[in-house]
């Protein structure tokens, strides 16, 4: 035995080291396919964890109710006794003008000329963009933006417009940097 060792030794070391050699390629084949895995798992759990958080503020910072101008002064008026009218005419409140504010809503003549009154036959998937999720594509689909085309031609004015009905999403268009995804995803 001790001489056919001697003899072959070489061959012994060559199939040691071949082994090894295979055995960590396999190894770390393995390791990368998990590591990938593990990776994705991660960005599937982060993009659920974000979109659960829009969900949870657009539920918090839900549109307010605005009372009407009728029940408003009807509740506001104090009521007076019969008998005491210039205390009556005091006590009715005047009614300002109304005013427009940057909190209420643009009239629709001033709704962008981007946005489409009907969904087109293959609307695009906003989701690729950064920063929508399901419920902001709901959203934006709503007001009238379904493709990327759309989104890449979005002036300052445009944005402002639609910023007054993003809700809790206000701010997203600039600070995500929409525009410009959207002028690469158009061309892709």
């Amino acid at each position: 035995m001790t001489y056919l060792l001697c003899q072959i030794w070489f061959c012994l070391l060559i199939a040691a080291l071949l082994g090894v050699v295979l055995g960590w390629w396999l190894r770390a084949r393995r390791c990368e396919a998990e590591i990938t895995d593990i990776l994705r798992r991660q960005r599937d759990a982060l993009r659920l964890r974000d979109n659960r958080i829009e969900e949870l503020r657009a539920a918090q910072e839900g549109p307010a109710p605005t009372p009407s101008p009728a029940k408003t002064s009807a509740a506001a008026k104090p009521k007076a006794k019969p008998g005491n009218k210039a205390a009556a005419a005091k006590a009715t409140p005047k009614a300002k003008p109304a005013t427009r504010t940057a909190s209420k809503p643009a009239k629709a003549a001033d709704k962008p000329t981007v946005l489409l009154d009907k969904a087109p036959a293959k609307p695009d998937d906003l989701k690729q963009i950064s920063g929508v999720g399901p419920k902001l594509e709901q959203l934006l689909n709503s007001l009238g933006v379904y493709q990327f085309a759309q989104v890449a031609k979005f002036t300052k004015k445009d944005i402002a417009w639609i910023d007054q009905h993003l809700g809790s999403f206000k701010g997203r268009i600039e600070r995500d940097g929409w525009v410009k995804q959207a002028k690469v995803l158009a061309k892709a």
